[in-house]
């Protein structure tokens, strides 16, 4: 769970609820909510690899409108998914996951023939020319350029973006990643590295709210929850870090044969 997440900011929830559901009895609603915690852990993890071994691969002025934003809907959608059954949930995971794959490719296709210019000036490049994604030197350095930002319209673009990873993550316990890694792709000119750092920035209070949320309705599967963490943990830090040799093309392809492969998963087991 953890190393695919550090890899391409997706796929942890996928992979660990059908395992939880399966293998332990936990219902859908559990299995949604413990794996809200374990990507808690794996967020912290996946941001710190990013910015400390991709030299600052992470948009810290994005990545904190989306976690700001996202964290107002997840409560509400927790509540919302509560009311469902199960295989509601499991159904509209199937789908949403289904259109992401389709999203996806969309999304590789206006990248290879409209932004296919891009492509070759990033991968050219050891070290990002994004303005969102630098190491800072100070703290008045960091307030300067994110002061600049504020009055920019991706105040705007960052913040509805959150707000649908947030209800998309309370209702399914996984998704919001999966929302925002194409979604970045097409409206920002972000490399592939700069937008798993600053997706895996945006959802840890996200994951932060939904684990309480969860908790507080009894949704969480308490057994599972250290054996989890410390392997998501590990798994994001070492996925993270493969990553990061990965060239952008690899990533996408990477990203899109996992979510394909779920998909049919969900779709057969339903």
């Amino acid at each position: 769970m953890g190393s695919m997440q550090g890899m391409v900011s997706i796929g942890g929830g996928f992979v660990a609820i059908p395992m939880m559901t399966a293998l332990l009895r936990a219902t859908q609603h559990q299995a949604q909510g413990t794996t809200m915690v374990s990507g808690c852990v794996a967020g912290f993890s996946g941001v710190y690899t990013f910015y400390e071994y991709g030299n600052g691969a992470v948009d810290m002025f994005a990545g904190s409108i989306i976690a700001v934003t996202a964290s107002t809907t997840v409560p509400l959608a927790v509540l919302f998914a509560k009311r469902l059954s199960g295989r509601t949930l499991r159904k509209l995971m199937a789908l949403f996951s289904l259109s992401c794959a389709a999203l996806f490719f969309g999304e590789e296709i206006i990248t290879r023939y409209f932004k296919s210019d891009l492509i070759e000036e990033k991968n050219s490049e050891a070290e990002t020319n994004y303005t969102g994604a630098v190491k800072f030197a100070s703290w008045e350095e960091f307030a300067e350029v994110y002061s600049k930002r504020l009055a920019s319209p991706d105040l705007y673009k960052f913040a509805i973006l959150g707000v649908l990873a947030g209800g998309v993550a309370g209702t399914l316990g996984v998704g919001g990643a999966l929302l925002l890694l194409p979604m970045l792709s097409i409206t920002t000119d972000m490399n592939q590295s700069v937008i798993v750092g600053t997706i895996l920035l945006g959802l840890i209070p996200v994951t932060v709210t939904g684990s309480i949320s969860n908790a507080l309705v009894g949704n969480l599967l308490w057994k599972a929850v250290p054996t989890m963490v410390i392997g998501s943990l590990i798994g994001s830090h070492l996925g993270g870090r493969f990553a990061l040799y990965l060239s952008e093309e690899q990533q996408r392809f990477t990203a899109i044969g996992f979510l394909s492969g779920i998909s049919l998963y969900m779709l057969r087991h339903l």
